[in-house]
């Protein structure tokens, strides 16, 4: 049987003011099933808070794929 898996991946960039953060939070849960989410959160937000402001946390959850695997991309 295959091994059932979400890909959550995460992209974000700093307001001019560095008081928020755009962030975009994608989760794949089967092939051609993706659920994207665009979020302006506080400068200081943890992924954590992300998945959770976002919902993908509990859409993992109720697919019962948990825990996922978390990708991070962006610029420093």
């Amino acid at each position: 049987m295959a091994e059932v898996a979400a890909v959550v991946g995460l992209t974000g960039a700093t307001d001019e003011r560095g008081d928020n953060v755009q962030v975009t939070v994608v989760v794949c849960l089967a092939p051609r099933d993706i659920r994207e989410w665009t979020l302006v959160l506080p400068a200081g937000a943890t992924v954590g808070d992300a998945l959770r402001e976002s919902g993908a946390e509990a859409v993992c959850k109720q697919s019962g794929l948990e825990p996922y695997r978390l990708g991070i991309w962006g610029r420093a």
